[in-house]
């Protein structure tokens, strides 16, 4: 692992360590834990952050300053329980891959369409009700 980069996967985490809020870090994987909630602090990385996995946990939401990390190129937050997604969600115009399957979402954000070319939303088939247009070059697919 570089210094660039932070695993902490299945280590039985309850909260974002401050370790990985204190920045320097372009790759940050908190995947497999009991993370609750993301503190607003997330920030704080804006300026270094590129990939953010967060898959696995128990969060029920995204706070909005998530919309803050301008670099962020991926995004999981897959297998959560998470039911609404940031309005400014895409704000994330770096965003190439956004993993929310296995969530409990019932609808996109309008600005989801804002999204960059080439950005891939995985979303569970069967869930979201109801979505709003999609960016003209973003692919969608549709998980079982």
């Amino acid at each position: 692992m570089t210094g660039r980069e932070l695993n902490l996967a299945r280590e039985d985490l309850t909260s974002v360590p401050v370790q990985a809020l204190e920045g320097g870090y372009k790759v940050i994987d908190l995947q497999g834990n009991q993370i609750e909630s993301i503190p607003p602090t997330i920030k704080n990385v804006a300026l270094q952050l590129t990939s953010l996995n967060l898959s696995g946990n128990s969060l029920a939401n995204l706070v909005p300053e998530i919309t803050t990390l301008t670099l962020l190129r991926s995004l999981d937050v897959s297998r959560n329980h998470i039911s609404i997604l940031p309005e400014n969600i895409g704000n994330l115009r770096a965003l190439r891959s956004l993993n929310v399957a296995t969530n409990n979402l019932t609808s996109l954000p309008s600005s989801i369409s804002g999204l960059g070319a080439y950005a891939c939303i995985v979303l569970v088939a069967g869930v979201l009700i109801n979505m709003h247009r999609q960016a003209q070059y973003t692919e969608v697919y549709f998980v079982q």
